[in-house]
């Protein structure tokens, strides 16, 4: 295989085109980045000049592609290894384009929304973050913080299937109730993460004690001091008061949540 090419005309001329993304500018360390990573079909992405930008490709017969985890994953490998050089604007999954021409056209069509969505990311990187604390020791702070509910637990043990119904009722109450303290927390938490960050995105919890799931953009400068910044931000957090939360922290990865690049050609309609 050779090195990925500068050259639009080099590696991919007259071959129907799998898209990536658009880097701001081509570049050797932008090129030397994509040396080592495979595209969708096991290929080598190749670099595209485009005025004074680069489209990220790999060669494509312009049939079906199956959206399977396999190729997920690639694209996105082909992404995060053209990050660590380059501002890029990721592509979604699928899109491919005949020829060159057909890439310069959808090019034009959306250049200033390009150069907008461009701007926004240039110098960020995206982080997911999710923080979650230990179960038993948010049961025990909803308990502690609703004596009612730990009354209503221990007059139910020993009282076998006649107390069936009543057991899920309790259930349901505690379920509520701690869905209302996640929920108070992730509004403070949001509130003291808000600050540390270019934007942030919240998403839906995926279990009653993840207190905070969010998408992250900040300056690439601040990703080193993230965590701890995280970590402080916590520590008033009153969900499970003296349990460790489980902090995770997912990336840099393509900036999806940040921007929207939908290319489509000139005069095509919408979906």
């Amino acid at each position: 295989m050779t090195r990925p090419s500068h050259d639009p005309h080099a590696a991919l001329d007259g071959t129907g085109l799998y898209l990536y993304g658009l880097a701001s500018r081509p570049s050797p360390d932008l090129a030397d980045s994509l040396e080592d990573v495979a595209g969708l079909g096991g290929e080598r992405p190749a670099l595209l000049g485009l005025g004074g930008r680069a489209v990220i490709a790999t060669p494509h017969e312009c049939g079906e592609i199956l959206q399977t985890r396999r190729r997920m994953l690639a694209h996105t490998r082909v992404l995060e290894a053209a990050m660590s050089a380059a501002t890029v604007l990721p592509m979604r999954f699928g899109l491919v384009a005949s020829d060159m021409a057909d890439v310069e056209a959808m090019i034009a069509e959306h250049a200033a929304d390009i150069d907008t969505q461009l701007a926004r990311i240039e110098g960020q990187v995206e982080i997911g973050l999710r923080i979650r604390f230990p179960r038993e020791a948010a049961l025990a702070a909803l308990l502690a913080d609703r004596p009612e509910l730990a009354a209503e637990r221990d007059r139910l043990r020993g009282r076998g299937a006649g107390a069936h119904f009543e057991r899920i009722e309790l259930g349901r109450l505690v379920a509520e109730g701690l869905d209302r303290r996640r929920t108070e927390a992730q509004r403070q938490l949001a509130a003291r993460i808000a600050p540390l960050c270019t934007d942030h995105v919240l998403r839906p919890p995926e279990e009653d004690v993840e207190v905070l799931r969010a998408e992250c953009l900040l300056p690439a400068a601040a990703e080193p001091g993230f965590a701890a910044a995280v970590q402080a931000a916590i520590e008033p957090c009153a969900f499970a008061p003296g349990a460790d939360p489980a902090i995770r922290l997912v990336g840099p990865v393509p900036p999806y949540h940040f921007v929207d690049l939908v290319l489509r050609r000139p005069g095509a309609e919408a979906a």
